[in-house]
């Protein structure tokens, strides 16, 4: 872009004013500051703490990290979401002695998908629904049918079900955690 604006093909007002979705922009921003200050808050870590102590088996327990990764990246960027839930997943998987690759692997298909589910969660949604001219509601219902946001609930309760049974093999023990 900035080799554009200097070998003169783009004028610097025009790049700015025209080329720019300051929309899309300023929504990934907004994004990234409620990312930071949810980090800072560390209620992720409480939130999970309380899941992982309220379920009755590591299956159990690693699929409701998961699903409030999903859940938090329909609202929040879902890059943003990941390193938020990263920590929590690690800390998890040392407490029940697995390698984390499956969890990492997890939490970046369940933050991808529900980022994909909403306006707000993924760049790319953002952009498309710009081009389109979308609001947030049609990413639910869209020409009086069911929209994209359904879909993806289909492929996470598919995730879901994988995940369980994959980590249903650690043991059918509850798991303790130190509170955040």
């Amino acid at each position: 872009a900035c080799l554009l604006v200097i070998l003169g093909i783009v004028s610097p007002s025009r790049a700015l004013g025209t080329h720019v979705n300051w929309s899309v922009l300023m929504i990934y921003v907004g994004a990234l500051a409620i990312a930071e200050l949810v980090i800072y808050s560390r209620v992720p870590s409480r939130v999970a703490d309380e899941i992982v102590r309220r379920s009755r088996n590591v299956g159990v327990a690693v699929v409701a990290i998961l699903m409030l990764t999903g859940l938090v990246s329909a609202f929040v960027d879902n890059v943003s979401t990941v390193l938020v839930m990263a920590p929590i997943a690690i800390a998890l998987s040392k407490k029940i002695k697995i390698a984390p690759t499956y969890f990492m692997i997890g939490l970046a298909v369940m933050a991808n998908l529900q980022g994909t589910a909403t306006l707000v969660g993924d760049p790319p949604s953002m952009i498309f629904a710009s081009f389109a001219g979308y609001g947030f509601n049609d990413f639910f219902v869209s020409a009086g049918k069911p929209s994209i946001f359904f879909v993806v609930q289909v492929g996470m309760l598919a995730g879901a079900a994988f995940f369980y049974f994959h980590f249903s093999k650690n043991g059918s023990e509850r798991v303790e955690v130190a509170p955040e």
